[in-house]
């Protein structure tokens, strides 16, 4: 059975917190339970236990990629990684304040 948690406890109000933080549509198989040196998953407690979040106030940011990297293999979890766009107005000279 696949656990999705982080979603779970942010709709119950336990973690508020959190809720300002936005994550990205995840399309990559569970980062968590694989054999360790191995391809191969535990069948039990599969999840995406891994993951990235970002704070992004003023929309200037485009996340662009987000996945998983199957290649790293020693663990029982798999590595995600992601990866942004800048957004900025000309105009606006410099980026100081801004949460990334």
């Amino acid at each position: 059975m696949m656990k999705e948690q982080l979603n779970l406890e942010k709709f119950k109000d336990k973690i508020t917190d959190l809720k300002a933080f936005s994550e990205g549509m995840i399309l990559f198989p569970p980062s968590f339970k694989f054999i360790a040196n191995s391809s191969e998953y535990q069948l039990k407690d599969l999840a995406w236990a891994d993951r990235i979040l970002f704070r992004d106030k003023k929309k200037y940011l485009k996340q662009i990629s987000y996945d998983s990297n199957r290649e790293v293999i020693e663990s029982d979890h798999r590595p995600v990684f992601s990866q942004f766009l800048l957004l900025l107005d000309a105009n606006v000279g410099n980026i100081n304040g801004i949460f990334l």
